[in-house]
């Protein structure tokens, strides 16, 4: 339980800083650069930004990092002018962007330009999950590949915006709302649309995020829970979210090897892990750490909470 090594340094834009790769490494916003840290976080590799950045995407097995860079259309005067001009609480001004995908030791494999904000939700290992959204709430999940040919993955209904995120065992995370908009739902689906889990939450609760674990065929998903039903129209604040409880389930088959209940935790980033054997779940609490033994890539995995 004690500390082997600690890294500080601050961020200079909103949003996800950190990011999961392979073998131990984690990808990190730092400065102008996208750096690796190693186990013992030593700086591997840099990227030097060549603008400020927009979004960062990894795939599934980690091996891919998809990067869009802003490119200033406007001098900082012309900036100036034309944010005075929209006024306050008005959207950026429009701006162009490099889409780049780098390999997971940080070598450019390409670079596409963009004359709007990339709509990149998620990515898989074959290609860029995009959803579209369609009339009567419907959305149109699919990829595009690499080669630039589209694969549709999956139509779903939700009248709040989707959620689309790619667990590293290339599985594909939704979570949306009922029709009513009064009951939050999440879903887990495979690369060629079937279902491998789904599920409802409360109307005060929310999938917070979800971790996997492609070695282990294990994946643990997060539900937080607000002090009032979620507002998807006028939003919510982080501190609203006062309770976690986190699951962990076989990739395989969907079923459930371990829960937690609901714990006080901290929803306003990522909150939980899994240990590389899945037999430890780490939760985030303000500035405390617990450790909880899951066993549940153990050949005896059980669903109850053995220790702490």
């Amino acid at each position: 339980g004690k500390g082997r090594h600690a890294e500080d340094w601050r961020t200079d834009q909103d949003g996800r800083y950190l990011w999961s790769l392979d073998h131990g490494r984690v990808l990190a916003a730092v400065g102008g650069t996208l750096a690796i840290f190693g186990p013992d976080l030593k700086i591997e590799r840099q990227w030097a930004l060549p603008g400020p950045l927009a979004l960062v995407r990894v795939s599934p097995s980690r091996n891919l990092i998809v990067a869009a860079v802003i490119k200033e259309r406007h001098t900082p005067e012309e900036h100036r002018r034309l944010m005075e001009f929209m006024g306050p609480g008005k959207d950026q001004a429009a701006e162009d962007y490099d889409l780049t995908v780098l390999d997971g030791h940080l070598n450019v494999i390409g670079t596409r330009p963009l004359h709007a904000h990339p709509d990149v939700p998620a990515v898989l290992d074959t290609g860029i999950l995009v959803a579209d959204p369609q009339a009567r709430s419907l959305w149109k999940i699919q990829e595009i590949l690499w080669s630039g040919k589209q694969h549709m993955i999956v139509e779903e209904r939700s009248p709040c915006p989707l959620r689309v995120n790619a667990l590293p065992t290339n599985l594909i995370l939704l979570a949306g709302c009922s029709a009513d908009a009064g009951h939050p739902w999440y879903k887990i689906v495979r690369p060629d649309g079937k279902t491998l889990l789904k599920g409802n939450t409360s109307p005060n609760g929310w999938l917070a995020g979800a971790e996997a674990l492609a070695a282990r065929k294990v994946f643990a998903i997060g539900i937080v829970e607000a002090t009032r039903p979620v507002d998807f129209d006028d939003g919510m604040y982080a501190w609203e979210f006062q309770k976690l409880a986190v699951s962990v389930y076989n990739s395989a088959n969907g079923r459930r090897l371990y829960a937690t209940g609901p714990l006080k935790g901290t929803p306003d980033r990522q909150s939980f892990a899994l240990s590389q054997d899945g037999d430890q779940l780490a939760i985030l609490n303000g500035e405390e750490i617990s450790i909880y033994k899951t066993e549940a890539a153990s050949p005896a995995a059980h669903a109850h909470l053995t220790s702490r």
